[in-house]
């Protein structure tokens, strides 16, 4: 008889799942007060011009000045929006890219786990072909581990891998639909 075939491995371990992305900032105080000042600015160049200039010429330059400023004002506005919508987009897209990785890795194990289980426990409904195989037959001796061990039944295992949450201060602002799939 030769040696004891090699039974696969069960993945061990701890696997430590980063914290979710934290939301960015909202837009500050000072950047309405910074796109606010110019619209003042131009406000005081309308009053300006439609008193220098009376009549239907005064008050249409004065309105294309006011046009113009509103309009910085609200495309900055949006710029703003914008950028922040895409950061938290790609930081989204980054993390649930992070999150799906693990659990690849997660499922992978879980397979070499119940490989590894099935290897050393067979189905009772296959020792009979393990029995006419003969290449397993009589491969635990009394100083192996699993000498005398059976499988008696079927039964939910616990994952090899431990999964550790990620230790997020309760004041985090961080983004929800992240969290949840964390939570997940």
């Amino acid at each position: 008889m030769t040696g004891r075939v090699v039974a696969p491995e069960i993945p061990t371990g701890t696997i430590v799942v980063k914290a979710p992305p934290d939301l960015p900032a909202a837009g500050q105080a000072g950047s309405g007060l910074t796109s606010m000042l110019p619209m003042l600015g131009s406000l005081g160049s309308v009053v300006m011009i439609s008193v220098m200039r009376p009549g239907p010429t005064g008050f249409l330059i004065g309105g294309m000045f006011l046009m113009s400023s509103l309009g910085f004002v609200l495309v900055n506005g949006w710029r703003q929006r914008s950028q922040r919508t895409g950061e938290v987009t790609r930081n989204r897209r980054e993390y649930l890219g992070y999150l799906a990785s693990i659990r690849a890795d997660v499922r992978a194990a879980a397979t070499q786990q119940r490989q590894a289980a099935n290897w050393r426990f067979p189905h009772p409904s296959t020792l009979v072909f393990l029995a006419e195989d003969r290449a397993r037959v009589w491969e635990r001796i009394a100083a192996d581990e699993e000498f005398l061990q059976v499988r008696v039944g079927l039964a939910d295992q616990p994952s090899s891998l431990a999964l550790q949450p990620p230790d997020v201060p309760s004041f985090a602002q961080t983004d929800p639909v992240c969290a949840a799939a964390a939570h997940r």
